[in-house]
Order: C-alpha cells, then sequence, then structure tokens
C-alpha cells in the first residue's frame, strides 16, 4: 500500500475500482491487523470499470472487473494482436489464485471471474501477476489445480 507514496513522487491519482475505495478508507486499520505503520493512502482516485481503459504513454489497457480476491478486483489487459498480456494483480498467480480469506473476498466469485471472464482472453496471453513469475493463461488452464476441471 505505498499509494500515497508513489502519488506524491509521481503527481499520479490511484486508479481503483469504486467496490473497493473502502480499502483505501480503512487502510489504517489493516496495517495496524498486520501489525505495520501505513501512511494514509492518497483519496484522489481515478475510477476503474468494467470494460474501460487505462492509457498511459503508448499504452491501452483493457479492464475486465474480477471480484473475488476484493470485490473490485480488476485485471487490465493488452488488446494489441503481436504483445499479448495480461496483468492479473493478486487474481492469478502461477499455479493458484489470490486469497478469497481476507475482507471483501469471495472464493465462487473468484472463480467465476477466472474462469468465466479472464480465461476467455485467449489462452496465449502471457500472465503478468502481482507476486512470482510470469506464466500463461494456457500452462494456468492446463497446470493450475484451481482451474483444471474435468
Amino acid at each position: 500500500m505505498g499509494n500515497a507514496f508513489i502519488a506524491n513522487l509521481w503527481g499520479i491519482k490511484t486508479y481503483i475500482h469504486p467496490l473497493d475505495k473502502g480499502h483505501l478508507e480503512r487502510a489504517q486499520q489493516y496495517s495496524e491487523m498486520f501489525g505495520y505503520r501505513l501512511e494514509q493512502p492518497p483519496i484522489d482516485t481515478i475510477d476503474l470499470e468494467d470494460g474501460g481503459y487505462v492509457e498511459f504513454g503508448n499504452s491501452k489497457l483493457k479492464v475486465i472487473h474480477t471480484p473475488g480476491h476484493t470485490r473490485g478486483g480488476v485485471c487490465l489487459y493488452s488488446e494489441e494482436e503481436e504483445n499479448h498480456f495480461v496483468i492479473t494483480g493478486d487474481s492469478l498467480f502461477a499455479g493458484s489464485i489470490g486469497r478469497t480469506d481476507l475482507p471483501g473476498g469471495d472464493y465462487d466469485q473468484l472463480m467465476e471471474s477466472l474462469l468465466g471472464k479472464l480465461v476467455r482472453i485467449g489462452e496465449d496471453y502471457r500472465v503478468l501477476p502481482g507476486h512470482g513469475p510470469e506464466t500463461t493463461i494456457a500452462t494456468e488452464l492446463n497446470t493450475n489445480p484451481f482451474l483444471r476441471y474435468e
């Protein structure tokens, strides 16, 4: 939750889905639960909406609302023909999925987001998770125990 540091350093706003704004407001409380001190995050935000876009430099990424890890979870993906990638944050990891036992988490909703939305963008997409190594949608469909179904 280094949002305030980055926002102040670069003079940028925080992009967030409206359903997760409450997490910013309660960030101080959450940090104490986990035993660390936190600078109050910025409240000046820009809403991320399903089907919308985030643009920076020459890049344009499409927003997919993927609730489950949190109610306002999102993934961002490139629609460019030769550079297929998706930033999955805490929704999908190599060999695993995001936690659903924290405030706003819902396992069934996350599975619906992943299997009903995310994997449909295409098996050739590179997955850039918030933690851990890069993978692909195809690899996860074939090896991730949470996504494998008969």
